[in-house]
């Protein structure tokens, strides 16, 4: 005696699901950078943030401000690190288990992240600054440690200045050599630019973005 056993296939249309969850996931992309909303597009003088950010990103036509990449260098460092976490929040998005934003959102900030510290704590971004550049940086730096010290003289009750001009001039002479010690690294001055740096989720065929700063 025997039996025919029949095996039907049924997905409970998963596969249609998981081609809609794909094709809502064409295009989406992390934006990182200092955009043009938010603290990008606060002005300082005549130039946004996000304008100042793109003038040390490639240089002005006159050559008087060198091109510093600097969104270039740190994020083409790490591409196919960034290339494998986005696969890696897709599946989870796939899955059910992040939103298409939250998982972009995820990559945009460790992007954005690695922008920050890149700039500020890895090799500088070349070229170097203009001897002129380094003094003018060590000047404010003197100027903010004297501004410090008033400040903290004044909050504790005690006259701002107390000495006399020759003891306040050489008081100024050690906030300037004071100044000196740290590193003067490009790209960075009131770090009001780099400050800028931050991402958003751009949502293919989908719809709605976030943004973010780390």
């Amino acid at each position: 005696m025997s039996a025919k056993i029949k095996i039907v296939e049924r997905d409970h249309g998963m596969k249609a699901l998981e081609e809609r969850l794909r094709a809502a996931s064409k295009g989406a992309y992390a934006k990182v950078g200092v955009l043009d909303s938010g603290e990008g597009a606060a002005k300082h003088g005549s130039l946004t943030t996000a304008e100042l950010a793109a003038v040390h990103e490639f240089g002005t036509a006159d050559g008087r401000i060198p091109a510093r990449p600097f969104l270039q260098t740190a994020i083409g460092e790490k591409r196919t690190e960034y290339a494998n976490l986005f696969r890696r929040v897709l599946d989870l998005f796939l899955v059910g288990k992040l939103t298409l934003s939250a998982a972009i959102d995820l990559v945009g900030m460790k992007a954005a992240a690695d922008v920050k510290k890149r700039v500020t704590a890895g090799a500088e971004i070349p070229p170097p600054n203009a001897p002129s550049t380094v003094a003018q940086k060590l000047l404010k730096g003197a100027w903010k440690r004297k501004e410090r010290r008033e400040a903290s003289r004044a909050k504790a009750g005690k006259a701002v200045y107390p000495q006399t001009a020759k003891a306040e001039a050489a008081q100024w002479a050690r906030d300037k050599a004071a100044a000196a010690t740290g590193k003067v690294r490009t790209l960075i001055d009131s770090a009001r630019m780099v400050g800028a740096v931050t991402w958003a989720a751009i949502m293919g065929q989908g719809s709605g973005a976030g943004e973010g700063t780390p």
